[in-house]
């Protein structure tokens, strides 16, 4: 847990620093190594990843599921549209809803993407044993679920 010095907390060992400094890190990293050449940014990468998945989602829809903020997945989902990977539409649904949905281009890459973002997890985790990466995962299962019920509070911490 957090060391505290004589006037606070160390940031270094901070769990929502640390956490913050590994999801950058990974990020960069990913960015560099397996979207290079692709012309999709690491958060085009994670729209791109859910709409191949999920079709017809809405803006909302992707923010919800990836944790994003609604400004960055705008800025994703236009750069994507504007590529041609993504396209919107209305939904036959509800004409009041606009859907987003890959294109035939967006998936082409979206599955050249995928081996290398296999091989990439492989190599992140390719130091843990089969328990401990099981482990790592209920443990950042339970740790999400923690921050999720303190976001459903609706009360500040500092009174």
């Amino acid at each position: 847990m957090t060391e505290f010095s004589k006037n606070g907390l160390l940031l270094r060992d901070y769990l929502p620093y640390k956490i913050g400094i590994v999801r950058g890190h990974i990020s960069k990293v990913f960015e560099d190594k397996c979207l290079a050449n692709t012309n999709v940014s690491i958060s085009g990468w994670r729209v791109l990843a859910l709409l191949a998945v999920d079709e017809d989602m809405s803006g909302s829809d992707v923010v919800e599921s990836s944790g994003m903020r609604k400004m960055a997945v705008s800025r994703a989902v236009s750069k994507l549209v504007n590529a041609g990977f993504v396209k919107t539409s209305i939904s036959k649904a509800d004409g009041r809803r606009s859907c987003l949905n890959v294109t035939p281009k967006g998936r082409k890459v979206y599955e050249s993407i995928i081996p290398a973002a296999r091989e990439f997890e492989q190599k992140i985790v390719e130091s843990l044993d089969e328990n401990e990466q099981k482990i790592l995962d209920d443990l950042l299962d339970r740790v999400l679920s923690s921050v999720d019920d303190l976001a459903e509070l609706g009360e500040s911490l500092y009174d």
